[in-house]
């Protein structure tokens, strides 16, 4: 018999093991305000007491459901059951219960455990149970009892603990699991490579720390790590034909290989090292940047593999059912047998499928992801009567926005074009000179003036104060609280303002800009934070922030607050500035009630656990910049505005 404690069956011999980035005296402080309070507050404390250097791995551990995106490989798991083995603290197994009937979550560790039990009930989950096992063999799961099982960097700890052989044991290991599954079921494996190029070059081994462990000879790493940690080596990871080797020995007939890059644990492309796939490499990189585009899509070299495979034979992943299935019904035509994946940069837009060079498709992975791809898509629509009236931009055509398998996505044309930063200094400065001339055409086209006064107030109050006041329910630090209830009041007095509305695309900047030189036109993409009645001083005002950032290497926070001062401006910016206000006849004290508004809408644009959990972001993005913006707005104000 085993026990059961807070509901959780508890089935391990070493009933004294601990693992996690947290201390354990933290983790119970965290388990005990979670049950009085909520987890994300709790969580947000036990990251605040963190050294900085460690709470982006707790935020990311804890909090970044991204970490799942992996299962987009996985053939489709709406009808399957799935054993998360070493799921952490959880978080990959609630992603994984956003697309599976069922989810098993399993870990070593009790407290990781509680944690992810309080953290479902009180996320509303029903489909995903917990327990605390791992190290007992068998493993306490019937045969052929599940349909998937998930080992994300946990086969090169299955051996870690005895004296056996380590290859034996980890073998021993996979046909232990090997029995767990379903003939047709299937394994996803999350390791770092053997020979990943960085440990050529003296990166430390990942899982001893010790220089050239990966590399050496078995019996000279394990001198290597004696020497240096006082234990054995006896964390073993692989070459692509050294794991291919062992799966085929554990029993698994069909595996197949992707470079997660940079890699498994948190990255941002998806690379199928046994499907032909086109190149991504840009003609326009440094041989530096080209030479490790290669060795990161190499399967000798890549820094880490994420593996599918099967007793019998591995069946056709989730995303590609997606790709064919819009391939076909589009007649889009494609030089790749698997589609280009990455993972969105900013986590609001999910996973992006590039279907060659025709359409893209967008997977959202978790409920804030769902919603900014909805939004790019109605945004998209709305959009294309905008550009049809001007001249100086496309925008992509939406297709379709349906669900496979349980998972949403939508699917817009791909549009051609240069990145900004591919640009040549010369063609920076005349792409510059086109999105500000775009800036002015379109809200001199498209604001709203025409709406009545109280409608003004109305979007000022909801956009603005409503928001400020939110954002300092959630601030922790009492000073800082001052200096935002002070920009509250400023922001009150401030309601009756004459800032003209229009239509936004939300996120006009260069890294959302192509430049096209066949047509001459700018091509506007990702249309997540578009609105219909929305201040038209944002679109500026983001543009000429992050063009600063690009230009002059500064933070965002310093860009705004020097724009409000009137720092730093070049000739075109100047130039552009002026034509902006006076196309829209903007009264000359303008800026800072519009520096305002677009510091409160990025602040509260990302998702609520930012201002929750990230307190160092907090500090740099919402702290630094309130003296700046309570002496400039307390200028226009008192100046009778």
């Amino acid at each position: 018999m085993y026990r059961v404690e807070d509901g959780i069956p508890i089935i391990r011999d070493n009933h004294d093991y601990y693992h996690e980035l947290l201390p354990k005296e933290r983790m119970h402080e965290l388990l005990l305000r979670s049950r009085e309070t909520s987890w994300q507050t709790a969580l947000a404390e036990q990251i605040a007491k963190a050294p900085e250097r460690n709470r982006p791995a707790l935020h990311t551990v804890f909090a970044d459901e991204s970490r799942a995106a992996f299962k987009a490989i996985l053939p489709p798991l709406d009808d399957r059951r799935v054993l998360d083995l070493g799921c952490g603290s959880g978080i990959t197994s609630v992603g994984l219960a956003r697309w599976a009937r069922e989810v098993v979550a399993c870990d070593l560790t009790f407290e990781r455990v509680a944690f992810l039990a309080l953290r479902l009930r009180q996320m509303g989950f029903s489909n995903v149970r917990a327990i605390c096992a791992g190290d007992t063999r068998p493993l306490p799961f019937t045969d052929a009892s599940f349909d998937c099982v998930i080992l994300n960097g946990v086969l090169e700890w299955s051996a870690a603990q005895g004296q056996r052989p380590v290859r034996t044991g980890q073998l021993e290991f996979l046909r232990e699991i090997r029995r767990i599954l379903k003939p047709d079921g299937h394994l996803y494996i999350g390791i770092e490579n053997r020979y990943g190029y960085g440990y050529f070059f003296g990166t430390p081994e990942d899982h001893t720390g010790v220089k050239y462990a990966a590399l050496a000879p078995r019996w000279l790493a394990d001198v290597l790590v004696k020497r240096a940690n006082g234990h054995s080596y006896r964390t073993y990871t692989y070459s692509y034909r050294g794991l291919r080797k062992l799966l085929e020995e554990a029993g698994f007939a069909s595996t197949r290989f992707f470079a997660p890059i940079p890699d498994y644990r948190n990255f941002r492309e998806i690379y199928a090292l046994d499907i032909p796939t086109t190149n991504v490499g840009k003609s326009t990189d440094g041989w530096r940047r080209r030479i490790k585009n290669k060795l990161e899509r190499s399967r000798w070299f890549t820094p880490s593999f994420a593996i599918v495979t099967s007793p019998e034979k591995v069946r056709m992943g989730w995303i590609e059912e997606l790709a064919n299935e819009l391939l076909s019904r589009h007649s889009i035509r494609s030089d790749n047998r698997f589609p280009r994946i990455r993972l969105s940069a900013t986590s609001t837009a999910g996973l992006i499928i590039m279907l060659g060079r025709e359409a893209i498709a967008r997977v959202p992975l978790d409920p804030v992801n769902e919603v900014r791809v909805q939004r790019n898509f109605e945004g998209l629509q709305r959009a294309q009567a905008i550009a049809a009236v001007s001249n100086g931009f496309m925008v992509p055509r939406p297709l379709v926005s349906e669900t496979l398998h349980g998972a949403p996505y939508t699917v817009e044309t791909f549009v051609e074009g240069t990145p900004y930063t591919n640009l040549s200094d010369a063609d920076k400065a005349r792409g510059d000179r086109q999105a500000f001339d775009l800036l002015v055409e379109l809200k001199s086209l498209h604001t709203t003036q025409s709406l009545p006064p109280p409608s003004k107030s109305v979007i000022w109050r909801n956009e603005v104060v409503e928001r400020l006041r939110a954002i300092i329910r959630q601030l922790p630090d009492a000073e800082t609280r001052s200096h935002a209830a002070r920009l509250l009041e400023l922001a009150q007095e401030a309601e009756t303002n004459e800032l003209p509305l229009a239509f936004t695309h939300g996120d006009f900047w260069c890294g959302n800009i192509l430049f096209n030189g066949k047509n001459g036109l700018l091509a506007l993409i990702d249309w997540d934070r578009w609105s219909e009645h929305d201040l038209a001083t944002h679109d500026f005002l983001h543009y000429v922030c992050y063009r600063r950032v690009a230009r002059t290497g500064c933070k965002w926070p310093d860009a705004l607050c020097n724009w409000l001062d009137g720092i730093a401006a070049d000739p075109i910016e100047a130039e552009g500035t002026q034509r902006f206000a006076d196309r829209l006849e903007l009264r000359t004290d303008w800026m800072p009630l519009a520096g305002l508004a677009y510091w409160v809408r990025e602040v509260t644009g990302h998702h609520a656990s930012k201002l929750e959990l990230d307190r160092s972001w907090v500090r740099h993005v919402v702290d630094a910049p309130l003296p700046t913006l309570v002496r400039r707005v307390s200028a226009v104000v008192q100046s009778g505005h």
